[in-house]
């Protein structure tokens, strides 16, 4: 029948036949096949976490300042490249941090 990535298209006949002709091929041209383009497939971003296996804890510090801004901000998924687990669970972690002050919840003022 058809590969994977064709498309079978048939066409009507529209062009006027007699009866007795048009009965015989039924009204239908040849199938053609058309080639269509797949898209290529993205790089799919690995998850910090994921690829130690590892899980975010309040108590790393270190580790936990990589996924804050510079004026204190959780960064967003897409800027981390964390799966969405691993976002969750690292947005909890930085809030238990900064309940017990191990983390800020603001940048400090410069003058």
């Amino acid at each position: 029948m058809c590969k994977k990535g064709e498309i079978l298209m048939v066409q009507r006949n529209t062009s006027s036949k007699s009866s007795s002709d048009s009965s015989s091929t039924s009204g239908f041209k040849k199938p053609q096949k058309i080639e269509v383009k797949k898209t290529p497939a993205r790089k799919k971003p690995t998850c910090q976490f994921c690829s130690t296996k590892t899980e975010p804890d309040y108590k790393n510090v270190t580790v936990l300042k990589n996924f804050i801004s510079e004026k204190g901000k959780i960064l967003a998924r897409r800027t981390t490249k964390l799966c969405a687990k691993h976002q969750r669970r690292v947005a909890k972690a930085i809030k238990r941090a900064r309940i017990l002050a191990l983390l800020p919840f603001v940048a400090q003022y410069k003058d």
